[in-house]
């Protein structure tokens, strides 16, 4: 007996709210939540109810607002220079680095170009050093190390070489200048190493383990969270959509927020 066609269409109520533990919501398609100066961008204001808003008051810092950039929506794409930071208290996202963790979904094009041979990050307020205290993620395409379209994530618990879990996915992203949902589970106070970073593509797990195994931070971060450039250059990315849930969700609501925004942006989720 076939399905009917009604069960088989996409729950088109769903939104991100839809799950609990939502705390940060930021789409480019929503106009009322993007401030623009000219074709650049000044703030990007939370729509999860937590109040949060990148912002950035230097006009050649602020980066570029696209239309139609991802399936017919807009996005806001950072070169090596430009940069958006949170001005809450860095306590306001200590549950990415603590003993709460969170679950992370990025429509995100992690270059300007392909290959472009460079650094680039998603969001950082460690400064990329397990000195300090909170989580950095970057794309990496540097050939002089070895590096091709890789994901780094790097949670620290602010004591020199003792990170609480990080990843170094070479060969993470299929193709440089592509849009793609990004997935990040980080359980920070997981008993199994292995266990404490999961990361997806397009809905699909990445095999790459965590191997530490020092306890997580209960302390603030060492800095307000940034996007883009982060302490000097690097590539850019672009952002049309990025959620984050404090905790780590199942498999099915993971899978409902791939398939949300899988549908968005015309990307394949599996």
């Amino acid at each position: 007996m076939s399905m009917s066609p009604r069960l088989l269409r996409p729950r088109e109520s769903f939104t991100p709210k839809s799950i609990s533990g939502l705390a940060l919501w930021l789409d480019a398609s929503d106009a009322s939540k993007v401030t623009k100066n000219g074709a650049n961008v000044s703030q990007w204001q939370d729509k999860s109810g937590s109040g949060l808003s990148l912002s950035q008051a230097t006009a050649a810092s602020q980066p570029a607002f696209i239309e139609n950039a991802a399936n017919g929506r807009p996005a806001i794409e950072f070169n090596g220079t430009e940069s958006m930071a949170f001005s809450s208290s860095v306590s306001s996202f200590n549950y990415l680095h603590n003993a709460t963790g969170a679950t992370l979904f990025f429509v995100v094009k992690p270059s300007l170009t392909s290959n472009p041979n460079a650094i680039g990050y998603f969001f950082n307020n460690n400064s990329n050093s397990s000195a300090n205290t909170g989580v950095s993620v970057f794309f990496d395409d540097r050939a002089s190390v070895s590096r091709n379209n890789l994901l780094s994530v790097l949670v620290t618990r602010g004591v020199s070489g003792q990170a609480t879990s990080s990843i170094a996915a070479n060969n993470f992203f299929t193709a440089a200048d592509s849009f793609a949902v990004v997935t990040i589970a980080l359980d920070n106070a997981n008993a199994t190493a292995a266990s404490r970073i999961a990361s997806y593509l397009n809905g699909t797990a990445n095999a790459e383990a965590n191997t530490s195994t020092y306890a997580a931070s209960s302390g603030d971060a060492s800095a307000n969270l940034t996007f883009g450039n982060f302490g000097g250059g690097g590539a850019g990315g672009t952002y049309a959509e990025i959620l984050f849930f404090r905790g780590i969700l199942s498999a099915p609501n993971r899978s409902a927020v791939q398939r949300y925004l899988g549908r968005r942006y015309g990307v394949s989720v599996a």
